[in-house]
């Protein structure tokens, strides 16, 4: 769990300028996302700038000497991480929520993701029962592979992870004898960071999949196989905390790299396609940024008429 920057937050800005108790000139302005012009008088001795947000407080004051016209003030705090503790699912049903899967997350002395622990719903049997559980590997603080198992505690798969200049090279995927390779580069198109993964899958068939991010969030991707078949998306966030972000796992697909939470999502599918896709996104969050709990609505692909609603809780250490 690394440091994670979020910037260019919309908020409330205090501004205040002073000569002495009996001068003092005071404004709230909204900020946007991104950058504010602020106008102040000119004929004050000191000015102080702060922003109250996620229960910190990031200030900074200047002389007039050190305010010149037209600089930029960056305001700046930090704080430690919440850690997600555990990850509940419902199923809104008429009768009200019903209890559909559990996934609790454990950590290490040093705070580094040690253990996933799955729980869900099994037939004929009431209560959520462990299914699987995923176990982390470290070498010299970056994550080495991921171990899955079973219930009964049996290893069943694992992902490892290869790293060039603190980037992922390639990644093996083994579920039981079934194994996905993977081998990705880096690079920058205008405004754009990219991804492009090349895939090679069990049955020996490939793709290619290319995903670009703006401000720390992944903003669209593309899917090729070497059958035909394609897949796209746009996708648009919030500007709160994501924790899956913060958590350091690692994927096949890059999963839990956007840094704030998903909105909204435009999908598009050449040849197969689901049934069912997310279609709305309902974040309810705490006084530090975080989700506290989220409805996720779904409906038809091609109906494109409602389904059912989910709901999930965030519970943090």
């Amino acid at each position: 769990m690394g440091a994670v920057l979020y910037d260019s937050l919309p908020g409330k800005l205090q501004v205040e300028a002073v000569n002495d108790a009996s001068d003092r000139w005071s404004r709230e302005i909204d900020l946007p996302t991104g950058s504010k012009e602020v106008k102040v008088p000119e004929n004050h001795a000191q000015y102080s700038f702060k922003v109250a947000k996620w229960n910190v407080i990031a200030e900074r004051t200047l002389t007039r000497q050190q305010l010149q016209p037209g600089m930029s003030v960056h305001l700046e705090a930090t704080r430690q991480p919440k850690k997600l503790h555990e990850e509940r699912v419902f199923t809104e049903t008429v009768g009200g929520l019903v209890s559909d899967s559990r996934t609790e997350y454990r950590y290490n002395v040093q705070g580094k993701l040690e253990e996933v622990r799955f729980f869900q719903k099994k037939l004929q049997v009431e209560g959520l029962h462990l299914t699987f559980v995923h176990k982390f590997n470290y070498t010299a603080g970056e994550l080495e592979s991921i171990e899955r198992f079973g219930s009964d505690n049996v290893k069943n798969g694992s992902t490892v992870f290869e790293y060039n200049t603190g980037r992922i090279a390639n990644i093996q995927n083994t579920s039981f004898d079934r194994q996905t390779f993977s081998a990705f580069e880096y690079s920058q198109e205008g405004k754009f960071k990219v991804i492009q993964g090349d895939y090679l899958l069990p049955n020996g068939h490939s793709f290619v999949y290319t995903l670009k991010f703006l401000n720390g969030n992944k903003v669209s991707d593309f899917a090729q196989t070497s059958t035909g078949g394609n897949e796209s998306g746009t996708y648009e966030y919030d500007s709160y905390i994501n924790p899956k972000h913060q958590l350091g796992w690692h994927d096949l697909y890059f999963s839990n790299a956007s840094m704030n939470n998903l909105e909204k999502e435009q999908k598009n599918y050449g040849g197969a396609y689901p049934s069912v896709v997310p279609y709305r996104f309902e974040f309810v969050y705490d006084a530090d940024g975080y989700p506290r709990e989220v409805y996720i609505s779904y409906r038809g692909y091609t109906s494109q008429q409602y389904l059912y609603r989910i709901k999930k809780e965030f519970i943090y250490q």
